[in-house]
């Protein structure tokens, strides 16, 4: 069923429901009263055999675009979902979380004024499976050079939080369908290969965990998320594409213990990755740039913190990096 396909809209909204009868009408609710208004709601029931179905038909708002599946799984659903899309933007949310009024609003305006950047999350407070806020937020980075950075080795985006351009998506190759991959961070990583990415820093989303998910504990999602990290590593540094995947596990502390070789090639790697990124982003340096003694300083410090048994040295290294990242004071000697 195709309830309405006559109007233009500037933004299309993938909806994927499975078994969603407990939160979808919250969900639904929360995009159809967004302040922004010219988009499409395509919601596809994967097959669902709950109500779900009963619910979504419930509304009769012409921008919603419904269609009924058999079960084809997260990642085909959304390109299913591309597939249908006429919008200039893809908005994506999972059929459990809830949109603030203003997020289409906030993420238009951003990306109209800034029209380097391809893919743009934001914040987002979670809730429980009751709805009640956990006092805790995805709170990811904002800067483009430092969201290229941490997604070589984890996710720093909310998917239900993301809008992007359709065009940009389409040219990447959309959402794979290999089980060994997450399909959104694997497409936002393709997409940072040669496009710029971003995170508002605000909160704009309320993002649900339920029990259903899937936890970050499990080896499975480990193992997903290191198979992601050796294929980033390997497109920015193909010259050390042997030592990659120890540098993935390294980092994701699949070894019971490290070793002073091990710190010292992570943090190698780290180094060639920022001056790799700084290189091929052209950016443009502070007027006042760190004397190169400072930096000499700096780095003798680190090397301390990474001696020290009592440190983390994983959260030393980026922290070090990723404030200077931030202040774009990097220097090249």
């Amino acid at each position: 069923m195709d309830i309405n396909s006559s109007h233009n809209p500037l933004i299309s909204v993938i909806f994927p429901v499975y078994n969603a009868e407990k939160f979808i009408k919250e969900s639904i609710e929360s995009i159809l009263n967004q302040t922004y208004k010219n988009f499409e709601f395509i919601i596809i029931n994967d097959g669902s055999k709950d109500n779900s179905a009963e619910i979504i038909k419930s509304y009769k708002d012409q921008r919603i675009r419904y269609y009924e599946q058999k079960n084809q799984g997260l990642a085909k659903t959304l390109n299913v979902g591309l597939s249908y899309a006429k919008g200039k933007y893809i908005a994506r949310q999972d059929n459990d979380d809830i949109s603030f009024p203003n997020r289409f609003e906030k993420q238009i305006s951003y990306l109209e004024q800034n029209q380097q950047i391809a893919v743009l999350g934001s914040w987002a407070k979670i809730i429980d499976e009751n709805g009640i806020f956990t006092n805790r937020f995805h709170h990811h980075s904002t800067s483009p050079l430092n969201l290229k950075f941490e997604l070589v080795f984890d996710n720093p985006f909310v998917h239900s939080s993301i809008m992007a351009r359709k065009d940009i998506i389409e040219k990447t190759g959309m959402y794979h369908l290999d089980n060994d991959y997450f399909e959104d961070y694997n497409l936002w990583s393709r997409i940072s290969y040669h496009y710029q990415i971003a995170n508002i820093n605000e909160e704009l989303l309320l993002y649900r965990e339920v029990n259903t998910g899937m936890s970050k504990t499990t080896n499975s999602y480990k193992t997903r998320v290191i198979h992601q990290c050796v294929l980033n590593l390997n497109h920015y540094l193909p010259e050390q594409i042997n030592l990659n995947k120890e540098i993935a596990l390294i980092y994701h502390s699949q070894k019971n213990k490290f070793t002073s070789e091990d710190k010292a090639l992570l943090k190698k790697t780290f180094i060639n990755l920022i001056y790799l990124f700084d290189k091929n982003m052209n950016k443009v340096y502070s007027q006042h740039i760190i004397d190169k003694h400072i930096l000499i300083v700096e780095l003798n410090y680190l090397r301390e913190k990474i001696s020290n048994k009592k440190s983390n040295f994983l959260v030393v290294i980026l922290s070090k990096i990723k404030r200077r990242i931030v202040l774009n004071k990097l220097l090249k000697y």
